[in-house]
């Protein structure tokens, strides 16, 4: 937990606490959270497990710093550099990330369930086995990163990019990708049941065994993509450019 004592913009002790055990692990004389972390930061800045949880860290420089199972939940991270930050298990439960830095940032296993991820930079950001559920990543640049096994289902992925991203077995149920870019990503075995793909782009891509069942693929452009063993029952190909796609075995 965060202590702090005083009046408004007045320096007073502040003290970031163990999420787990309540012990002190960072400490100092400031004004607010976000002034003590700006005071102190350095790559690799040790704040792991930190219970910042509501904290206002807009604009906040926290690159390569160590948040691994950090709780900031409800924080206000708009626009933060957080780029290579390690930050497994965090929780970051409705935070906001809008416009955030988060290239080659490591969030295996992180929460950001609800989260506000638009227009967020996650080139080459690790995400595997995160939980994004009904997260809001419009416009979010996704480039080269890994999102194995990562619960996507209910965001709001429009225009997104996810250009050679890894997105094998991932949950994309009911997920809107309206315009999305998802060139040569890898969708192999992904749950996309009733997910929106209305004019995405998926040219090369890999849906091997991928489930589409009643997905919304009208105007995608599926060109040289692999839907061998893909569920495309119910889905809606309305206008769908398939030209040399593999569609071997495909269940319809």
């Amino acid at each position: 937990m965060v202590l702090a004592r005083g009046l408004a913009d007045v320096p007073v002790r502040i003290e970031i606490r163990n999420r787990h055990t309540g012990e002190a692990i960072f400490s100092g004389d400031a004004a607010s959270v976000k002034e003590l972390l700006a005071r102190h930061w350095k790559a690799g800045l040790e704040i792991g497990a930190a219970n910042m949880a509501g904290a206002n860290l807009v604009g906040l420089k926290l690159a390569a710093a160590n948040l691994a199972g950090a709780n900031l939940a409800g924080a206000n991270l708009t626009g933060a550099d957080l780029s290579s930050a390690r930050m497994q298990e965090c929780n970051l439960t409705r935070s906001n990330l809008t416009n955030a830095l988060l290239t080659n940032a490591d969030l295996t296993g992180a929460n950001l369930t609800g989260a506000d991820l638009t227009m967020a930079a996650l080139a080459s950001a690790t995400l595997s086995n995160a939980d994004l559920y009904w997260a809001s990543l419009v416009g979010a640049n996704l480039t080269g990163a890994t999102l194995s096994e990562a619960n996507l289902a209910k965001s709001n992925l429009t225009m997104a990019i996810f250009t050679r991203a890894d997105l094998f077995w991932a949950d994309l149920n009911a997920a809107n990708l309206t315009m999305a870019i998802l060139n040569h990503a890898s969708l192999t075995v992904a749950s996309m049941t009733k997910a929106i793909l209305t004019k995405a782009n998926l040219t090369g891509a890999t849906l091997a065994g991928a489930d589409l069942t009643a997905a919304d693929l009208s105007e995608a452009d599926l060109t040289g993509a692999d839907l061998s063993d893909a569920i495309l029952e119910g889905a809606n190909l309305q206008g769908t450019i398939l030209t040399d796609a593999n569609l071997a075995r495909v269940k319809r």
